[in-house]
Formats: C-alpha cells, structure tokens, sequence
C-alpha cells in the first residue's frame, strides 16, 4: 500500500560564525501542518543531534521508502558548500568545523539517492540564511545529484539566499520559501512537483516584493534529464487526501447506498444535480417508498454470519446511508479498500456511466461479481432514454436510465421519479426473483457445472488470457504484445499461447463462456491501451473473483503525458490516479521491451498461496474479506426445493391462470406430456422437501403456532393429496398419518 512520509528538521541554535534562526519556530509546524494537509505522516526530529545521528536518522528514512511510497525530508537551517559539495549543518556546529575540508564528521550530507529504495524522496531544503553563505560565492546547490527517484527542492537559486519574512506569520517571523511552499500545499490546488514549484515561486516573487527584499526564486535539482524525469515531476505526489465518505461499519438494520459519479460529472465547479437527485430520492416521501421497496427485499434475511436482517417497518427518517463519491477519489490509495468493501456491502449502488469513463466500468465489474444487489447504470450528458447510444458489448442487455437535468417547468421531478421507480422495482423484483441481475457475469461465473474439470484452474502452460481492445487502432499492438509475450513465455513454457477469447473458437454464449475463463485462468493480461470501456469492466470482474489477480500492461504513448491520449483527457485524473495504485507496466511498439519481460516474470511467478504480502490479489482478498460479513445465507434446503416445484407448477395456477411451462399442449389431441411431467416433477420436489423437514428439520416437533410447524403441515397435506390424485395411495396416506400422530402429541 502507498505510504507518504515526512521528516521534519528544524535547527534554530548554532555554534560560533552562524547566526542563530528564530524563523525556525514557525517554520516546521507550518510545514507539518501543509504536508499533513497532503496526507503525509509527519514525524520531527529532535534538533539536538549531531552529524552522525541526523545523518543516520535521514538515510534509515530513505531507505524505508518502497516501491510506491513518497517521502519528503524537510530541513530547515543553514546549509553550506565544502569541497564542491552540498551539507546541512547540525545543531551547535561552528563555522571551523564544517568549513574543514578534512572533517566529514561535522555536517550531513544532502544527497542521498544511493540509499533511495523503490519509491520517491523528495529534499526540500531551506538553508544557507546569511550574506556570509551566500549562494552565490559558495556554489550551495550547484552539485547535481539524484535522480527520477530523488529530488531536492531547493529554496532559492544560484546567487540567491534563503531569507525570512520579518513577522510574517502570527506576528511572527518564517522562511519565505517554507511560507510560500506550505500555502502552496495548503490550497490544493497544485499536486505534482512541477505545479507545487510553479506555485511556490510565485508567493517566494509576491513576499519579496512586499517585504521589500532581494528576488528569492525555488527550484528543482534532481541530476542529468531522462526519460523517466517528466513523468516524476508530473506524478501527483502533494494532492489533499480524500476523507473516505463510506460508511464505518455495515448495519444490518439499514440501508446502504452507494453513489459513483463519474469524472464529468464531479469536474461541475457546484454540487451536481445528479448528486442532489439521488440525495432527494433517499428524503421524505420518495425516501419512505425507498425504504418500503428495500423493506421488502432485506427484512428477516439470514446472513452467512448468522444474523439476521431485521429492518424497521417506517423509520422516520429512513434509516438509508448514502455514500458519494467521484471516480477519481475511489482509486487514490487510501480510499480504495474503502470503496471495494462498499461495493460489496451496498444493497443499492447508482453507477454515472456517463462516457462510459473506464473507472467507472472497473468499479462497475467488482460489483457485478460480488454482490447480486440493485445496481442502477444511470447516464447523463445530455441522454434521454429514447435517444440512440453506443452501449459496450459486454453491457449490451443492460438497463439504462437517464440522469440528463430537466428542462424545467412540470418535468422538474420526473428524472427523480423515475430514478425512484427504478429503485423500488429493482427490489421488489429482488425479492421475488432468486436469479434477479441488473448487471451481467454474477451467475455466469458462478454456475460453471458439477463436474470438477468445469470448474478447476487453467495453467499458463494450456493458455495466457488476454483483456484487451477489439477495436482496429490495436490491431498492432496485439501483434506486438502477442509476439513479445510468446517470445518470453518460451524459456518456460514449451508451446506458450496468449489468447483472447475470440481465438479460443466456442460456440458457448460469448458471456458465458468469457467469465468462466475469467474466473478459471491462473495467468491473465489486461491492456488499457484505448481504454476500452468491456475490458474494464472485464479487469473489475477479474480483480475480485481470482487469487491470481491481473498483470496489466499499457502503450505509454496512452497515458496522460502521451501523444496518443488527446482522446481521453477529460478522464486524465481517474486514469491517473488508476495508474498510482495498480502500477501497469508500459510499452511502446518500437521501444524497449525490458517491461513486457518484468510483465511475463512476474505473471509466471504469480503463487497466491505463498506470497503474503501480495498487491495483485489486493481487491479479491478485500471482496473475500468483506462477503464473510454481509452475504446473504444459502436458502434452506426445503425452500429451495419448494421454490422449484412452485416454478414448475404452483399450487395457484390451476385457479387463477394458465400452467408456468411452455409448450403445454401441442395440439387438439394432445396427451399433454409435458404439462404432466411438470406436475409430477413439481410434487416428487414438494414430497422431498417435506421428507426434509419431517426427519432433518423435525419441523412435526414444533409448537403448533411456530411458522415452521404451520409450513410443514400444509406441506404435507398438499404433498398428500397431490399423492392421492396420482394414485399413489400409500405413501399419501403415510404424510397423514405422520401429520396426525405429531398432532396427537400435542393434544
């Protein structure tokens, strides 16, 4: 999981030749408070050690920064240039002792990127406070170091001091560079290094001015340019953290309702009128039709924990938790657990598919595997239901409503009114119907048949499935990806073969038998590139129901510093923040292939079983995790039995209308074989359950006003006289003679 870490230093007291710094006081809780902002730990180190100590103390920090981690060092004191390199000066130094040559022992070094692990450190460094140091006569800041994996952020340039803002904060003096750096931080308004510099030298230029002081200008130092340096100064390492809006904990006397706008939608500078309808629908009167729909669904529900849903009749409010949230937050890193555990848990989830954004659709796809619940798919942007609409394939039968604002006048609540109809349908028909769906793949990839080999894991060795565009424009980059793959998976694999599922050739409905795959293959690899909307979809279905989880690649030329990503820019923020917390690895057609190689290894090195700390089974085990608490218990056995029989033949049709089956009859003189077999099928299921509950429930045994005992007694004499209408004689007479004897018991 990403971490982000702070270090703060602040050294006020210094030896003989340095000017002591009261500045300091206010800069480090100043900067705390911004980083804290940010989202960072923050943790201040004791200004009393000496060179040794604080050297150690900020190399232990930079060593600790894994892969995805971001950590900031920040000092701020005095700063010196020995020997053409660049040295913090610890507490109660002298200038004679750091300024020796010979004496390594009396300052902390400022590079240290040979002890930078996996992630990224950045070294903000305000220093060098008086025209005795002056930058520009002692070069402090002229070495070039680093690297993409670490960044110093100097105060000031070349020829420059880092100076004070005279009372300039609570009456107080502070750093300029650490008052305008923290303000910066504190507006959220800039997240990357590049924009957080931007920012910074614009308040350093405004403080100066006003305080009347030499021109102070911030900048970056980070050793020779690469390739990997635009992406490192672009990566949103400062942006505000987002309070998880989701509930704590699951209730199981209310209603849980979650709601995914999409990055259009939440990009609307005022709250979205799609976020004020679905708030309306859970208030007053559409709340308490709501709440009666949800009523009848989840009350007196079992769950596998052994409890039991009990929900009130009309609370007054309902008692409905509405959680809302923008795509783009529900895929920063802290959040994300969250919001897989609310997909899981919500009996009620609204979907903005608007543009059909591949967050949502990711979002969409471990809910579909997860939960059978209500699931609304709602879009806007102008659609009404009527219009036409290119829907994803794979969503092809799904039920689409309109969220596109009313135009005012008597239509003004019609878009809430129908948004209610559809939510009071969903669960109603969730309670009558056991194979209720509104989203696709839930009973597809469960109901994969009795036999073993139908259900067991398919290896890398039989084939590799592929997640991946069908469109023409990838039409290259699957040739490439398919050559690359199969040339790796040949030191290991004597006939290697990756696979999408049009080449595996079956005749089986195309979803069917695409989320049996999903389900079944240990090695999978999902591509971004042309971020098609099914293959997301597909990635959130394969996320939450496979231990082995997803190796996902992306063409680089697609992501947002790409030439080829113009098309999805208005997703640029989801896809960015997608891009931090699953970490895909890049490609380009005529570029290195080293990362399709690190893809292969570590699709072939893939052992759920044994890696403990694994990210790729991040969002399956959070489903496993969360299913425990909430899934609904498997109906008993005698209620599933029944159940059956009634949709073969219930007790009412006879009276009331026309027998369930089709194909009744066939003709004048038919003999009406298949109205009679679904008759006898429909009583030989009712005479089981009643076996059932006679000898495992022993429901004869009950007191006579038990609902079971009443159950169990209809149930055999109906059982009987469908026995007796069949000539079947004996054993109809044994149910009664059984129901009376248990009666006579109780007499």
């Amino acid at each position: 999981m990403q971490k982000r870490r702070a270090l703060l230093v602040g050294i006020e007291e210094y030896g003989a030749g340095f000017l002591p710094l009261r500045a300091v006081r206010q800069d480090v809780p100043f900067m705390g408070k911004a980083l804290g902002s940010c989202g960072y730990e923050v943790e201040e180190v004791l200004d009393d050690q000496d060179a040794v100590a604080l050297g150690k103390r900020l190399r232990e920090f930079c060593e600790a920064c894994d892969e995805g981690d971001v950590h900031v060092i920040y000092f701020s004191g005095h700063g010196r240039s020995v020997a053409g390199k660049d040295y913090l000066v610890p507490a109660r130094a002298n200038r004679d002792q750091v300024d020796d040559k010979e004496n390594d022992y009396s300052r902390v070094k400022t590079d240290f990127s040979e002890h930078v692990g996996r992630g990224l450190v950045v070294f903000i460094i305000d220093a060098c406070r008086d025209g005795a140091t002056a930058k520009g006569r002692e070069e402090f800041g002229h070495e070039r170091v680093g690297g993409p994996r670490f960044v110093r952020f100097f105060g000031c340039s070349h020829n420059e001091i880092c100076q004070v803002f005279p009372k300039g904060h609570n009456g107080e003096d502070i750093s300029i560079f650490s008052k305008a750096l923290g303000e910066a931080l504190q507006s959220g308004q800039c997240c990357s290094l590049n924009e957080v510099l931007g920012r910074t030298t614009d308040k350093c230029l405004a403080i100066t001015k006003k305080a009347a002081l030499p021109v102070q200008k911030p900048r970056l130092s980070f050793g020779e340019m690469t390739a990997e340096a635009p992406e490192m100064l672009k990566r949103r390492i400062f942006d505000p953290p987002v309070v998880s809006p989701i509930w704590k904990q699951f209730d199981s006397q209310r209603m849980h309702c979650l709601l995914i706008i999409s990055e259009s939608e939440s990009r609307k500078k005022h709250e979205s009128e799609f976020h004020w309808m679905v708030k309306q629908a859970m208030t007053g009167g559409f709340g308490s039709r709501v709440w009666g729909a949800f009523r009848s669904y989840a009350n007196d529900r079992d769950l596998i924990n052994g409890k039991r849903r009990v929900i009130e009749e009309s609370p007054d409010p309902p008692l409905i938790n509405l959680a809302t949230l923008a795509v783009n937050d529900a895929f920063r890193d802290h959040v994300f657990d969250d919001v897989v555990r609310a997909l899981v848990e919500a009996d009620l989830v609204i979907f903005d598919v608007t543009s059909f954004e591949p967050g949502v659709l990711l979002l969409m796809g471990i809910r579909s595997a997860s939960r059978r619940g209500v699931s609304l798919s709602m879009h806007g942007g102008g659609w009404r239901e009527l219009d036409d609409i290119n829907v994803p394939f794979n969503l092809s039968d799904l039920s689409l409503g309109s969220h596109t604002e009313p135009e005012g006048g008597k239509e003004e609540d019609r878009v809430t009114e129908t948004l209610v109809q559809r939510i009071e349908y969903g669960f109603r028909q969730l309670a009558q119907q056991p194979r209720y769906q509104d989203l696709p793949a839930y009973d597809a990839l469960r109901q994969l048949g009795p036999l073993y080999e139908a259900a067991s894991t398919i290896f890398a060795s039989t084939h590799v499935l592929a997640l991946a565009s069908y469109r023409k424009p990838y039409k290259r980059n699957w040739q490439f990806l398919t050559n690359q793959v199969k040339g790796f998976l040949r030191s290991r694999i004597s006939k290697p073969e990756i696979v999408r599922l049009v080449d595996l050739g079956n005749p089986q409905l195309v979803s069917q038998f695409l989320y049996e795959q999903i389900r079944r293959t240990a090695a999978c690899i999902v591509d971004w590139t042309e971020y098609s909307p099914s293959t997301f979809f597909e990635l959130g279905v394969r996320l939450a129901v496979s231990e082995w989880g997803a190796i996902q690649v992306v063409d680089d030329r697609y992501l947002p510093e790409g030439e080829q990503f113009h098309k999805w820019e208005g997703m640029a923020g989801q896809i960015e923040n997608m891009r931090t917390l699953f970490n895909p690895f890049t490609y380009r057609l005529d570029g290195d292939s080293s990362q399709i190689r690190a893809a292969v290894d570590l699709l072939l090195d893939l052992n759920p079983g044994m890696d403990q700390s694994s990210k790729y089974d991040r969002v399956y085990r959070r489903v496993s995790e969360t299913i425990q608490e909430i899934a609904e218990a498997y109906t008993p056995v005698h209620k599933q039995l029944m159940d059956a029989a009634d949709a073969l033949h219930n007790p009412r049709q006879g009276r009331e209308g026309a027998p369930q089956i089709l194909f009744r009859h066939s003709g004048e003189n038919s003999k009406q074989y298949a109205k009679t077999e679904s008759e006898r099928a429909a009583r030989e299921l009712r005479i089981a359950a009643w076996l059932y509950m006679e000898y495992r429930v022993k429901a004869g045994h009950l007191q006579l006003n038990d609902p079971l005992r009443e159950l169990y007694e209809q149930l055999g004499e109906e059982s009987a006289s469908a026995l007796f209408a069949a000539d079947e004689v004996e054993l109809g007479q044994l149910i009664l003679d059984s129901l009376q004897e248990k009666r006579n018991k109780h007499e």
